[in-house]
């Protein structure tokens, strides 16, 4: 199937009546994120998936294996959501299950909808469905699972310093450069 092809297809996931399954073929992540931003600085981690590759692969899905995602780079709080989970229990999930923390109010900041190129089905592109909230009076503990969990200055950053998806979707947002 060519690219063309696969985006003329339509986002409509399920069983129709002929008993075929429409998945997207490159994959499709749906995801939350928790954009924090104080002083012109994001709240961002860096992972510990040495000691905690279980953890964040049982717990997050993050797929720990493919270190060039993780390794040495910015990770935004965020996650997968569950089957059935809706974008802003994810988010609530992220608060209180990632960073040990509470929230006075999560507020929708924006959608982002982008797909690259599969890296496991190539010729294919993979979809990335994420739902930023802004987190109000967020109080958070840096768990064991963060080596580092800080601001760090916007200008500093680039989209490549930033893994997990979240390098493309900061810089769709327009917050960091290329």
């Amino acid at each position: 199937m060519d690219v063309q092809e696969e985006f003329s297809r339509w986002a409509r996931f399920g069983v129709d009546q002929d008993g075929i399954k429409y998945i997207p073929v490159g994959g499709l992540c749906i995801m939350a994120y928790l954009l924090e931003i104080k002083n012109n600085s994001v709240l961002l981690g860096i992972l510990d998936g040495d000691g905690y590759a279980d953890f964040l692969r049982k717990e997050w899905a993050i797929y720990t294996h493919r270190e060039e995602i993780w390794r040495d780079k910015w990770f935004i709080p965020s996650g997968f959501l569950h089957f059935g989970e809706s974008p802003i229990q994810c988010a609530k999930r992220i608060v209180t299950k990632m960073l040990n923390g509470d929230v006075e109010n999560l507020k929708l900041y924006d959608v982002v909808s982008f797909t690259q190129p599969s890296k496991y089905y190539p010729g294919y592109h993979h979809w990335h469905l994420c739902y930023i909230y802004k987190p109000y009076g967020l109080k958070f503990t840096k768990m064991p699972w963060f080596k580092e969990l800080t601001y760090v200055p916007l200008d500093s950053l680039m989209s490549k310093d930033i893994g997990v998806a979240g390098g493309p979707v900061l810089k769709i947002l327009g917050l960091v450069r290329e």
